[in-house]
């Protein structure tokens, strides 16, 4: 049976706020519904509050449809916004799923 050292085995990342380290994942960057999670800041398992909040790809939107009277639509549509995830218990923020106009 071949050993391997322990600096080759993956193991997850010490900071669960970078996401850049090998073994991390946020479930709320990748959902825009709510999700089921241990929060970083009070340590509890609370499904994700979310919140839509106008972001880039909201402006993004706006611009295309720079018609007189449309461009404001993206503003009042949640599915145009980027979906903001929020411990049920802190209220801390733990993710943002962004808007993409082009997936």
């Amino acid at each position: 049976m071949m050993h391997q050292k322990p600096s080759q085995i993956p193991t997850m990342a010490e900071n669960p706020n970078d996401h850049n380290q090998q073994g991390t994942r946020n479930l709320a960057d990748e959902s825009p519904l709510a999700v089921e999670m241990t929060c970083n800041h009070c340590n509890q398992i609370q499904k994700t509050d979310v919140k839509p909040q106008a972001g880039s790809g909201t402006y993004i939107m706006c611009l295309i449809l720079s018609i007189p009277g449309c461009c404001c639509l993206p503003f009042f549509m949640d599915k145009c916004k980027d979906q903001v995830h929020y411990c049920s218990n802190c209220q801390s923020q733990l993710g943002k799923h962004e808007y993409k106009i082009c997936k």
